[in-house]
């Protein structure tokens, strides 16, 4: 009977917006309709919570993009994820990098929608997911579940969620699955994918099976150490700082103790050069170097100390025209409109990234290497791929080199320019185990910065093919 009204639902939708792809099924309470400012589409949206933890009353909210596809029900289904710890996947992953349309501002400086004609959810469904609770417009009804955040109980909640939504989703039970994400879901996504494999190798009889397939994370956090070490190798080697910073900042750093969590007077001369490599770097955005960004006296970057990284509400859309624009997404979401149609909790003031989150992360989990679970998951025959943009100080290429030198992969197909539209889109190694690439030109987001490069990693990645060569 659901599916019977969603259907009918979806037909009258369609034929108001005088366009449609037929789509049965869809959890018909959280179909999002009349998104203010959204033009006529060939997509259906759907929005809402899901209950992972009753006891506690820990809601996850997400937004689902049917594919733009006339194949959309035949495609892949994917979970993309954000990073911080603490930062928003609809605010951030949806309408600023991936999704079918950008929030923007125009030249009036009016808040609006931009079709996005090189959105992922070209090549498959997308849930962007506000997690763990306390990002977004996630909740939890207990205030404890605040004091303390950590990468077990959002693996956790994340297989509650998706094990809860593919009930209100049946029609995708059977689709392959993947995991996305970037930066700290450099964390996320291996903890999640290790959470999944473990429920399918122990679960019931009638039990549902979830049809995963791999993962993909860009520009990720994988080991405290190793990220710290490349970034400062990353930093001279652009000549961001001098070469006497970086050694001071490599012989007086614990790189696997001194950050992110911020440090302090009790290792002075690590400080000291640390402050001195953030005065060096305070007037570029340190996620894309090479991008205008806002020097006026109140919105330079100087607060984003390099060892004190979080992803901060500095992906601007449309930012060259105007680096110094207010941020167009937050009022969005907040706008009552908006929250009513995508059904968010009203009373939640909705922000790029929760500053209670960040701070009450566990420091040792974000120190935590992911290197060990990386290995484990090599023996589980999923696609597993790492992907860079190569102008990106947070965690540059040289971080995610690092890490997979110490995997000790076996390598298939050596380093090569990976080929689009005849330009070199980035350079890639192929290993028995996992794909690495760059991509030239993006940040540290890189389907905002890159999209059209972006969209053919992505495209690649689903199809599990090595991105194309010069010959």
């Amino acid at each position: 009977m659901v599916k019977k009204w969603a259907a009918a639902a979806a037909a009258v939708l369609c034929v108001l917006q005088f366009v449609c792809f037929s789509v049965e099924g869809g959890y018909s309470p959280h179909l999002v309709k009349d998104l203010p400012g959204l033009p006529p589409v060939k997509y259906e949206q759907y929005a809402g919570y899901v209950t992972v933890n009753k006891a506690n009353g820990r809601n996850q909210f997400y937004w689902f993009i049917t594919a733009d596809n006339k194949d959309a029900a035949s495609l892949p289904l994917a979970i993309w994820l954000n990073g911080g710890p603490g930062c928003s996947s609809v605010g951030n992953g949806l309408l600023g990098e991936l999704g079918p349309f950008y929030v923007t501002r125009d030249k009036n400086m009016r808040v609006v929608l931009t079709p996005h004609k090189q959105s992922w959810v070209k090549a498959a469904n997308i849930i962007f997911l506000e997690s763990p609770v306390g990002v977004g417009f996630s909740y939890s009804d207990t205030p404890s579940d605040y004091d303390t955040f950590t990468d077990a109980r959002t693996a956790e909640d994340n297989l509650q969620f998706l094990l809860g939504w593919l009930e209100l989703f049946p029609e995708y039970k059977s689709n392959d699955f993947y995991l996305l994400g970037e930066s700290y879901a450099g964390h996320y996504v291996p903890t999640f994918a290790r959470e999944i494999v473990n429920y399918n190798d122990n679960k019931g009889p009638n039990d549902l099976y979830i049809n995963f397939k791999g993962f993909a994370v860009g520009n990720p956090w994988v080991d405290a150490y190793i990220n710290n070490l490349g970034a400062t190798q990353w930093w001279r080697s652009h000549s961001l700082i001098s070469e006497a910073t970086s050694e001071a900042v490599i012989k007086y750093c614990d790189f696997a103790n001194d950050s992110p969590v911020l440090y302090n007077d009790t290792n002075g001369l690590c400080s000291t050069a640390l402050n001195t490599a953030d005065a060096d770097m305070a007037y570029i955005n340190p996620y894309s170097i090479y991008e205008a960004t806002c020097n006026h006296p109140t919105g330079n970057f100087s607060q984003f100390a390099r060892f004190k990284r979080k992803e901060r509400g500095v992906l601007r859309v449309g930012s060259t025209l105007d680096p110094c624009a207010p941020d167009p997404v937050g009022p969005y979401l907040n706008s009552v409109p908006v929250k009513n149609a995508i059904h968010a909790k009203p009373d939640i003031i909705w922000s790029g990234c929760s500053d209670v989150v960040t701070a009450n992360y566990s420091g040792v989990d974000v120190k935590t290497s992911m290197l060990p679970i990386f290995t484990e998951l090599s023996q589980k025959n999923l696609k597993m791929w790492i992907y860079n943009g190569d102008t990106d100080s947070v965690c540059p290429t040289t971080t995610a080199e690092l890490a997979i030198r110490a995997l000790n992969f076996t390598v298939q197909i050596p380093w090569y320019p990976w080929n689009h539209s005849s330009q070199v889109g980035g350079f890639t190694e192929v290993y028995k185990e996992l794909t690495y690439t760059t991509v030239r030109g993006a940040g540290h987001f890189v389907p905002y910065s890159q999209p059209g490069r972006s969209l053919a990693l992505f495209k690649h990645f689903l199809a599990g093919k090595p991105l194309p060569a010069f010959h």
